[in-house]
């Protein structure tokens, strides 16, 4: 079951050097840029970058820290929308122009940052590590190991180390950043409460639900006591907890849950924000669970709309939406319209720079399970074979989420008559769960998918 990360803890963004006094003229650029910020936390794009161009423009030549946080921002923008190819040339100018102007500077530990958390966004892990690990050291070297700075750093190789399924190093990096918080802003305050939600969303991703429910419970009274009853954030804790409560079983608390964050998400961010789509689609995927196919066709064909509307046509939600759909009518055994959704899912997914990722392992995947359902199984194979090559190009070879979709692989290699090879697939799939811990060992590729 998907869920969404604490809105807003993706990028980390910085307006002018305390270094530099404003020059004349630089309110103009930061009215800008100000301006822009609002418009783009309405999810007003268009005129968002138009600003934030136009702040580039009145700057430009007065500080390479200036242009450079500006082209931070630019990039934040695209990336929220998905454009992800637009907004990694941004972010690497912003952190040439910041490490040329101040070398080992704040500015370029942030840029560094964020240009992790964009390679993270794609599933690039092996480009974010290193980018958010050479933040990290800048942020420690300059601040010291007990800073906020340094826990926001942390959190986001928490994250990486998550996908990664190293789950030790992951509890101690949020662990530190937690405790952090803690310290610098007490137990109620929002990113402390969204620190908790990280390590809930540790233990959750390794079906260690027991532990993950109080861990949910005490993030949402905390962000209830901080910022309302009825805030957005609230409404993401909702979702996350209706998440573990349906990994356990608990279905008709996980259904209340999710109907509550999706009364605040409606009431606060609209009927057409993305974060009511999210929630849509988890109650599509509760309904195809409980085989209501009517029901859960409409609550993913609604999601898919915002997404579209919302993102654009190309934005790798709308991919993510259209696979779940195409599941739904797949198990329905309508396999012509499944078979639609999920190559346009797949086309999506191969137009972005990052073509190996998580999401794209799933959809062919499910092109290959298709394919097997109608006895096509040369073409399954086919399907199956480039999965598992994305699938180990994104997690790596040991990653426990790959031994479902070699058990999948190894079967259908058996239908064919290939008997080694599918004893050396299955034999690899039992090698990879006796890795790691059995609740390890139960991971689905299909929980890997992008988080929105």
């Amino acid at each position: 079951m998907r869920v969404r990360p604490w809105i807003g803890a993706t990028l980390a963004v910085w307006l002018f050097p305390a270094v530099f006094a404003p020059v004349a003229g630089a309110e103009t650029w930061l009215d800008l840029i100000l301006r822009a910020n609002e418009l783009r936390q309405r999810g007003e794009y268009a005129h968002s970058e138009r600003l934030y161009r136009a702040a580039l423009e009145a700057e430009a030549g007065r500080s390479a820290l200036h242009a450079a946080s500006i082209l931070t921002n630019l990039g934040g923008l695209f990336q929220d929308q998905g454009r992800y190819r637009e907004a990694e040339p941004l972010l690497e100018q912003a952190l040439t122009l910041a490490e040329g102007a101040i070398p080992d500077s704040t500015q370029a530990a942030t840029c560094l940052h964020n240009l992790g958390m964009l390679y993270l966004a794609q599933g690039r892990y092996a480009e974010a590590e290193p980018a958010v690990r050479r933040a990290l050291a800048r942020r420690e070297r300059i601040f010291g190991a007990d800073d906020l700075e340094v826990a926001a750093s942390l959190a986001a190789l928490g994250r990486i180390t998550v996908a990664a399924a190293r789950w030790v190093e992951a509890e101690s990096c949020y662990r530190r950043a937690l405790a952090i918080r803690q310290r610098h802003l007490g137990p109620y305050d929002a990113a402390t409460a969204r620190t908790v939600n990280d390590l809930a969303e540790l233990f959750r991703a390794q079906r260690r639900y027991a532990e993950a429910e109080p861990l949910y419970r005490s993030a949402l009274a905390a962000a209830r006591k901080s910022l309302g009853l009825d805030h957005a954030d609230c409404a993401t804790l909702w979702n996350n907890l209706a998440s573990s409560l349906y990994g356990r079983g608990r279905y008709a608390e996980a259904e209340s849950s999710w109907l509550r964050a999706l009364a605040i998400f409606e009431a606060k961010l609209g009927p057409q924000s993305p974060n009511v789509a999210m929630v849509l689609n988890n109650l599509g995927e509760l309904r195809r669970y409980e085989r209501r196919y009517e029901e859960a066709e409409a609550l993913l064909g609604r999601a898919l709309a915002i997404r579209e509307r919302e993102l654009g046509m190309k934005h790798p939600e709308v991919a993510v939406s259209a696979n779940h759909l195409g599941r739904v009518l797949f198990e329905a055994k309508r396999y012509p319209e499944a078979d639609a959704l999920y190559r346009r899912a797949l086309v999506i997914l191969e137009s972005h720079s990052a073509a190996a990722r998580p999401e794209l392992a799933v959809v062919l995947e499910n092109l290959g399970e298709l394919r097997r359902a109608e006895r096509r199984r040369i073409e399954a194979e086919g399907f199956y074979s480039r999965a598992l090559a994305a699938a180990e190009q994104t997690l790596g070879r040991e990653h426990p989420a790959l031994a479902p979709l070699l058990d999948a692989h190894a079967r259908l290699l058996g239908e064919l008559g290939r008997k080694a090879e599918a004893r050396n697939l299955a034999a690899r799939a039992r090698g990879i769960r006796a890795l790691g811990p059995s609740a390890a060992g139960s991971i689905d590729l299909r929980d890997l998918q992008r988080r929105p």
